[in-house]
């Protein structure tokens, strides 16, 4: 999602649109648990920005940021995709958890 300057103003993540799913359509999804304040945040979604969570100040990597604080990113925000930001906010692009995990092994061999 973006802000009316094309900055990045958040992402849907996994477990709520399960959780919207689930309580939109009452599917058989016994592993997902939802709590009473989720109930009411994810029922009540009906645009994108209703479930978006995080901004372009708390989420994400700048171009020039290394595998360290991409990894710490992935791992704080539980995702497998997260923006890549320039200064101001806007996207350039996104980074997958498996292209980091790829290059941080292949730089530890390098090391080796």
């Amino acid at each position: 999602m973006a802000d009316p300057i094309n900055r990045f103003s958040g992402v849907i993540t996994r477990n709520d649109l399960l959780k919207w799913t689930h309580l939109q359509f009452g599917s058989e999804m016994r592993s997902i648990s939802i709590s009473p304040k989720d109930i009411c945040r994810v029922a009540s979604a009906t645009r994108a920005k209703d479930l978006a969570v995080g901004d372009w100040r708390t989420m994400g990597v700048r171009l020039d940021a290394d595998l360290a604080t991409a990894l710490q990113q992935f791992m704080e925000h539980d995702e497998i995709d997260i923006p890549v930001l320039d200064k101001d906010g806007r996207v350039l692009g996104d980074l997958r958890l498996s292209q980091t995990l790829y290059y941080s092994i292949d730089a530890g061999r390098k090391e080796d």
